[in-house]
């Protein structure tokens, strides 16, 4: 599952539905009384390199699933589900019970808080540069000059923004990007590695050159999540995962993901999501929400802060630290004063598609929205 490109096509199109297919719908027959139960792992059926429910190649995570319930001596199942909804996904999947593993979730300090355990990782993924092969990327400034395609909403987005002198041209996603670098209508592409890899190893012959790029939102390391209930499956998948390893580079050959080392780009900035603007009006009054019936309390910053983290911090930062200032959230309340509750619950129920801000209301509870907003309340500067 490309979560964190899943995550950012919601504020592309990051406000898609999500839809679930029929559990078991991937041709596993129910175990007899005294067969092992299969091993139910929630996989995309639209998402190569990583999965697929349709004829051809099935994608690294269900192969991966399908050897490790064979080392775990069950057979395999897979659940198929869409991602668009990211953490949402996973709560309507794997935290409902309908899958006993989510393959491909990200590493990240605070995802979904303690509501799931995790794998160790078994692989990084992230973003890349494509280019074509002899031109070497080494540092950011060999962007200079470029017309340069990237995905709406994304963290290679808003680096770009701040360069002047790079021409970015936005696609509502990777595969749009590479297509226009394929008909030269851009020279480079920074998009999501996986799916340049992929591409450019199954429909572009190996023509261009995919160097992975490091940094703060760039890559993040890829774990198997679980319920927090079944500790005891996730130890023995580890071990699976221990003799699997050998495996998993040959998989990640096979779908062409990048495999190099990722290099450190100067002058990378810290992606962000814009939240608000000062470059605009803050959006029209609406009604307040409804008064709480106490302030909040310590436990109610901690949940909104591990929210926060868990989910916002893909684009905000992890703790809402960002150097941009015109959109760093430590200033909501320089920039909004008395109103800033009202603009803040605008915002996030409501969304700003414009400003790759997603309509999060479908995810989250008011009771959410409440602690999120305690967490940042308390961490406004001037």
């Amino acid at each position: 599952m490309r979560l964190g490109v899943r995550i950012s096509r919601l504020a592309a199109a990051l406000a898609l539905g999500a839809a679930f297919a029929t559990p078991g719908r991937g041709g596993a027959e129910t175990p007899a009384p005294n067969q092992a139960q299969p091993l139910r792992v929630c996989a995309d059926p639209d998402d190569l390199p990583f999965s697929s429910a349709q004829s051809g190649p099935p994608g690294l995570y269900v192969e991966l699933g399908r050897q490790v319930a064979q080392s775990l001596g069950r057979p395999f199942e897979p659940v198929w589900a869409l991602s668009y909804f990211g953490k949402h996904a996973v709560r309507t999947t794997l935290l409902a019970k309908t899958c006993d593993a989510y393959v491909g979730l990200p590493g990240i300090k605070g995802f979904m808080g303690p509501q799931l355990v995790y794998s160790k990782p078994f692989l990084h993924i992230g973003y890349a540069i494509m280019a074509p092969a002899g031109q070497h990327i080494t540092r950011l400034d060999d962007l200079s000059g470029k017309r340069v395609g990237v995905q709406f909403s994304t963290p290679p987005q808003m680096v770009l923004a701040e360069r002047d002198d790079v021409k970015s041209v936005t696609f509502l996603n990777p595969e749009e990007a590479v297509k226009a670098l394929e008909h030269h209508e851009v020279d480079m592409a920074f998009v999501w590695g996986p799916v340049a890899g992929y591409m450019n190893k199954t429909s572009l012959h190996g023509a261009y050159e995919v160097t992975p790029i490091a940094g703060e939102g760039m890559e993040y390391p890829v774990k198997i999540g679980f319920n927090r209930a079944d500790a005891d499956l996730r130890d023995k998948v580890d071990l699976a995962l221990e003799g699997a390893r050998p495996a998993v580079a040959d998989l990640a050959a096979k779908y062409g993901l990048p495999t190099a080392a990722p290099i450190e780009l100067a002058s990378l900035d810290e992606p962000v999501m814009i939240l608000a603007s000062t470059s605009e009006p803050a959006p029209p009054a609406a009604a307040e929400p409804a008064k709480e019936a106490a302030a909040p309390t310590a436990d109610d910053v901690a949940e909104g802060h591990a929210i926060f983290n868990g989910t916002c911090s893909h684009c905000h930062g992890p703790d809402a630290v960002q150097s941009v200032r015109k959109i760093d959230l430590r200033l909501l309340h320089h920039r909004y004063g008395d109103t800033t509750a009202t603009v803040f619950h605008e915002t996030v129920t409501k969304g700003r598609p414009a400003k790759g801000m997603p309509n999060w209301s479908a995810v989250f509870s008011e009771d959410d929205f409440k602690k999120i907003y305690a967490y940042l309340s308390t961490i406004q500067t001037d």
